[in-house]
């Protein structure tokens, strides 16, 4: 996915810079003016931060505190005791707006499965993570826990082995909906952030929300782009 966008990108005149890490954004009168990424500086009017579990980072960057943090997810690995006889598509057994995780899972090979515990929010017992360090593999019980889950939902699934697994970072706000657009106060710095779980499925409707905001100035994919803005937890607050 990420590579089909990047060649996307290119196609369209962009260019892709990886393996270089942005260190600061520069604004000068209230504006962008370029990003000084590895020994390159890059002059520009427009940033958008899609940092995901580090977009608070770069929001400091430009002296704006911005409600992201990243939480811990893992998924683990099962392996059953014979090749799988017939593919397994994606399952996730979860209802939006409900404030419990739900089981998902799918086959990776004929011979494992993947499966994890997926909710957009966090509870009040539950920290943020440093995107820097934090432990990438997954806790023993957690798999003990997603594999009693599985096999409730899953015939055969009591036969199956856990071998290990990794975690990532949800990249998750307050409210659980992504922050998108302009910041007040730094002309060109826009947001696409906060997409939890599923920010690799709904960035092509967030990039093409940026887009339109950047260029236009107003978008008609979603049809109340307000409540999507940083501004929202000012007015909560």
């Amino acid at each position: 996915m990420c590579e089909l966008l990047a060649q996307q990108g290119t196609a369209g005149g962009g260019r892709v810079i990886t393996g270089s890490k942005v260190t600061a954004i520069r604004v000068r009168g209230g504006r962008v003016v370029g990003v000084e990424c590895g020994d390159e500086t890059i002059a520009c009017e427009t940033v958008v931060n899609a940092a995901g579990a580090w977009a608070r980072q770069v929001g400091e960057m430009v002296g704006v505190a911005l409600p992201v943090d990243g939480y811990r997810r893992q998924i683990v690995i099962l392996a059953p005791p014979a090749p799988l006889r017939e593919p397994v598509p994606m399952i996730v057994d979860y209802v939006p707006g409900v404030e419990q995780e739900g089981l998902y899972f799918r086959d990776d090979t004929p011979n494992r499965l993947i499966a994890g515990l997926h909710w957009e929010g966090y509870g009040d017992g539950e920290r943020p993570e440093n995107p820097d360090v934090y432990r990438q593999d997954a806790d023993w019980d957690q798999g003990v826990r997603v594999g009693e889950l599985l096999a409730a939902r899953y015939r055969g699934a009591t036969t199956f082995a856990v071998q290990g697994g990794w975690a990532g970072l949800y990249p998750l706000t307050p409210d659980s909906r992504p922050v998108v657009g302009e910041v007040p106060g730094v002309r060109g710095f826009h947001n696409a952030i906060g997409g939890g779980g599923v920010g690799v499925q709904t960035a092509p409707a967030l990039g093409a929300i940026v887009a339109d905001l950047v260029t236009k100035g107003e978008t008609a994919v979603v049809p109340d782009v307000e409540r999507f803005r940083l501004e929202r937890f000012e007015r909560v607050g």
